[in-house]
């Protein structure tokens, strides 16, 4: 499981990247997460709250994570 997040004392950027494939039995009990699939959409599950966690494909993820970059460096001064 990987969470790609960030802090700043104005904002803070977190996402949950989806894996390729589905986790494993000690993945899935240590982090009480699951990959389900609905048709053709694979989502990560929370086994304890039961609510899908939002997450993105690594690319999409990485280039969010870069454009909040950019729009602190240009919220600088």
């Amino acid at each position: 499981i990987v969470q790609l997040a960030a802090y700043t004392p104005k904002d803070n950027f977190q996402q949950y990247i989806m894996p390729y494939m589905n986790l494993n039995p000690a993945a899935r009990q240590r982090h009480q997460i699951r990959v389900i699939s609905i048709g053709f959409y694979r989502m990560l599950k929370s086994m304890q709250t039961y609510k899908i966690i939002k997450s993105k494909s690594e690319v999409a993820a990485l280039m969010d994570f870069l454009n909040w970059l950019e729009m602190l460096v240009a919220k600088q001064p």
